[in-house]
């Protein structure tokens, strides 16, 4: 079974009960600008004790703050789908969705 989670709280809590943390892959649109696709990165600390300082980029994936992370996540109109319990890698585990 899964839950469909919105609330940021129940979002942070879930990642962090993981070691997930926040981060973003900024794709460009082709259209001179970038699209923003929402991850959440397991089993990697994060860079800096600031992650408002300059931030290091791995593979095209962007540590953001968990503030930056639910602006893209409501602007998006965004819901986080998470199985009940967890074996394993949570990595492939997670998947977003379109808010009814």
């Amino acid at each position: 079974m899964s839950k469909l989670l919105t609330d940021h709280d129940e979002i942070r809590s879930w990642a962090s009960a993981h070691a997930g943390s926040p981060a973003l892959i900024y794709v460009p649109n082709g259209h001179g600008g970038d699209d923003v696709v929402l991850k959440l990165r397991f089993g990697v600390r994060m860079f800096g004790a600031d992650q408002d300082e300059a931030r290091d980029q791995l593979g095209g994936i962007e540590p953001v703050t968990w503030q930056e992370w639910f602006d893209a996540f409501e602007e998006h109109q965004l819901a986080l789908r998470v199985p009940d319990q967890v074996d394993g890698n949570p990595a492939g585990v997670y998947s977003f969705e379109k808010r009814a």
